[in-house]
């Protein structure tokens, strides 16, 4: 008989970016894996469409390895949380674009070149199919931190929007809204209210949890911008109660000499999902009426170098055939801090960690995409999660912007030289400088 497991998460440093990413990156998996058991109407097989998505997979643990690593080891305080599915999904539609050299890397780090763009297109469509009705109700649920009966919700979006004089080639917007919904606006960047309009579809797809990607400087200096969204919304299988929530709970951030910051510390003793080694704890806390859960990974050991250490095992697909295998049900005490935040990064250079350097240089190949020179500005990610007794809500919004390898004039400067300025007689030819001055008060 299975004895009783105390499992704590509070004594540890800094535990909370594992499990914050756990929560998005697992469901990831569980989306990914669960097309494969849906005999689903498709023109491939379930076997072909588990390893194109096993691939992906793949690439969101290689990238959210590598950063994990850089935060960590700048032994930061800040909170990590990111969305591999809504990067990979993002990324897709920019796979979708480039051709030649570009293409061939993309295809290396995100599909180990072994898939053709259209199973991988087909895949893809096929997953967003299965995921587009996942929302579950519970008409019996009257608790207000329930909207509308729902218990469960994964909204996903794509979206592109481009600059009213940059050309597309039509081929390219059918194909990203056959395979991806992704349907195109054409705006005039130039013009300070439209990103307004970005910032409203970011608001309305992800229902208000993140309301600003992107500000009018951001998009006068692109020609297109290529974005995902998700959305999800989750009541615990086995909600904590709220009287057993401790209000001076102590969490322990990184360094020795740490005393603990107070959080809210719920607690629930039940029969968890539940699998451990000498190196760490792993829970596991399934959302009601879903296929998704949210794994809670506790390295054992104190310290920034066994925390970076373990992260190496963590991030594998070794480890998590490991835990899915060797699981067992075991009755349990989990204490774990609630929380609500916001993170927002560039992922550039995350992305050439990883190995996608040719989309941002100006070498970039986007020829199924436009007649036109361009490469990626910035791949950028803003997430929300909120973590309490009742269960989670986060959401996601990846934005790709493009724009012009050498900018184009688009339409006449301003400069108004109302203030001290350079000036300087050169010849040209000999490259002398036969006067200079600068002008104070003209």
């Amino acid at each position: 008989m299975k004895t009783k497991k105390e499992i704590i998460f509070s004594p540890s440093y800094i535990p909370i970016i594992t499990f914050i990413i756990f929560s998005f990156l697992s469901l990831l998996f569980c989306c990914f894996f669960a097309y494969a058991e849906n005999e689903a109407k498709t023109d491939l097989d379930n076997k072909n469409v588990s390893n194109i998505l096993q691939k992906q997979n793949n690439f969101a643990l290689k990238f959210t390895s590598e950063l994990v690593k850089a935060e960590v080891n700048e032994r930061s305080e800040r909170n990590i949380f990111i969305s591999p599915f809504s990067l990979t999904m993002a990324l897709n539609l920019v796979l979708n674009a480039v051709d030649g050299s570009t293409k061939n890397e993309l295809f290396r780090v995100m599909n180990e070149n072994q898939d053709s763009l259209e199973k991988i297109n087909s895949a893809n469509k096929l997953l967003l199919e299965n995921l587009s009705s996942s929302t579950s109700s519970d008409n019996s649920n009257t608790d207000n931190n329930n909207n509308n009966g729902s218990v469960f919700t994964l909204e996903i979006a794509n979206g592109l929007w481009v600059d009213m004089n940059f050309p597309v080639y039509p081929e390219y917007k059918n194909l990203v809204e056959k395979f991806y919904y992704a349907k195109s606006s054409m705006l005039d960047f130039s013009d300070p209210k439209a990103v307004e309009q970005i910032n409203d579809w970011v608001s309305l797809k992800t229902h208000n949890k993140i309301t600003k990607i992107l500000s009018s400087e951001d998009l006068q200096r692109l020609v297109m911008l290529l974005a995902n969204a998700t959305y999800f919304k989750g009541q615990w299988e086995s909600p904590f109660s709220k009287d057993s929530t401790d209000s001076n709970g102590l969490f322990y951030s990184w360094g020795e000499n740490s005393r603990g910051n107070k959080v809210l510390m719920m607690k629930q003793r039940n029969d968890w999902s539940y699998w451990e080694d000498e190196k760490v704890q792993v829970v596991e806390m399934p959302y009601k009426k879903s296929s998704v859960s949210a794994y809670v990974i506790l390295p054992r050991q104190k310290g920034y170098k066994a925390f970076v250490q373990e992260g190496k095992r963590i991030w594998t697909d070794k480890f998590w055939h490991q835990l899915s295998n060797q699981s067992e049900s075991r009755t349990g005490i989990l204490k774990m801090p609630k929380f609500k935040f916001e993170y927002k990064k560039i992922l550039n250079d995350d992305l050439k960690n990883v190995g996608i350097k040719s989309i941002f240089s100006n070498n970039a190949n986007f020829s199924k995409l436009t007649p036109k020179s361009v490469q990626v500005s910035f791949v950028l990610q803003k997430t929300f999660v909120n973590v309490d007794e009742y269960g989670t809500e986060a959401a996601a919004v990846t934005a790709v912007g493009i724009r012009y390898t050498s900018a184009p004039p688009t339409s006449p400067f301003v400069m108004n030289v109302n203030r001290p300025f350079y000036f300087i007689i050169r010849e040209n030819n000999s490259g002398s400088f036969l006067f200079a001055g600068l002008i104070i008060k003209p």
